[in-house]
């Protein structure tokens, strides 16, 4: 059985912090999983919301949370990318914004009482990396909302990670063999046990969260496909890129089409809208 380790993730992304930063802004891939994300901050963050962000990392979408919300705190498990995310959003002028950094495990938010947040975001991946306290984590960040707020959760998804890095999943199906590869189509657990990748992580599918939301009595009210298509090749986007009306015009399919959920799972990424209530 997989079990979580946070201090893997920790030592993961202690060294990725500056890549982290950069990684939603140094391609035309990047820009759109940016703007498909921040897409659903705009529509389910309220002005004067009080705001958790678990799992910030660098601080990418910390800086457009500290823009919308009225109260902001900014939990991450990782010391480095905590201590990055509060440098950047000084230099940002946005500090003043921000009441509070602090270090903090998804699966253990006690540090807050419960009904203190109207929304709690974690996007980009954090709650893939739990595996069996997924139930742990998901329960916690429902508690510190008040009935009535929303959970805004994004996960690395199965579906689209599969599609857009296809080639890379087939050498690893060839090099693990076909027990790792149903194992792994059929539950998303990168594990290192069924699935001997260095990387360990439970890609999600629509279903699964769906799972959890009947498991604890909340309901899914909107989805968002996070990043459609970010899934094309990357000699597309650059083209696309390149010709700034299409790239546009693209971007505006992308925020349009993204939320149809019928389309959450195609790109690597999902953005599950959750009301506690």
């Amino acid at each position: 059985m997989t079990i979580y380790d946070p201090e893997r993730v920790k030592a993961r992304y202690a060294g990725l912090v500056e890549e982290e930063w950069q990684r939603l802004e140094a391609t035309p891939r990047g820009k759109l999983m940016y703007l498909a994300h921040r897409q659903a901050l705009l529509t389910h963050i309220q002005p004067g919301d009080a705001v958790l962000e678990v799992g910030a990392g660098p601080g990418r979408f910390t800086k457009d949370l500290a823009e919308l919300a009225g109260y902001l705190v900014v939990t991450d498990l990782t010391p480095e990318s905590l201590a990055y995310n509060q440098a950047k959003m000084t230099e940002l002028g946005l500090a003043a914004r921000i009441a509070a950094w602090r270090e903090a495990d998804i699966c253990d938010l006690s540090a807050f009482p419960d009904g203190r947040f109207d929304a709690v975001v974690c996007i980009g991946g954090a709650f893939n990396y739990v595996f069996e306290r997924e139930d742990d984590a998901f329960c916690e960040m429902l508690r510190v909302l008040h009935p009535g707020g929303v959970l805004i959760l994004g996960s690395m998804c199965l579906p689209g990670i599969v599609h857009r890095l296809l080639k890379v999943c087939l050498d690893e199906f060839e090099q693990y063999g076909l027990a790792a590869t149903q194992w792994i189509l059929e539950t998303g657990k990168q594990d290192g046990v069924h699935y001997p990748s260095g990387h360990h992580a439970h890609f999600l599918t629509r279903n699964d969260v769906l799972a959890l939301c009947r498991a604890h009595g909340v309901e899914l009210i909107a989805e968002y496909c996070g990043g459609l298509l970010a899934t094309a090749g990357d000699e597309q986007l650059e083209r696309a890129y390149a010709n700034l009306q299409i790239w546009q015009l693209l971007v505006d399919a992308e925020l349009r089409w993204g939320q149809s959920p019928g389309l959450s799972e195609a790109g690597d990424h999902m953005i599950m809208v959750i009301g506690r209530r």
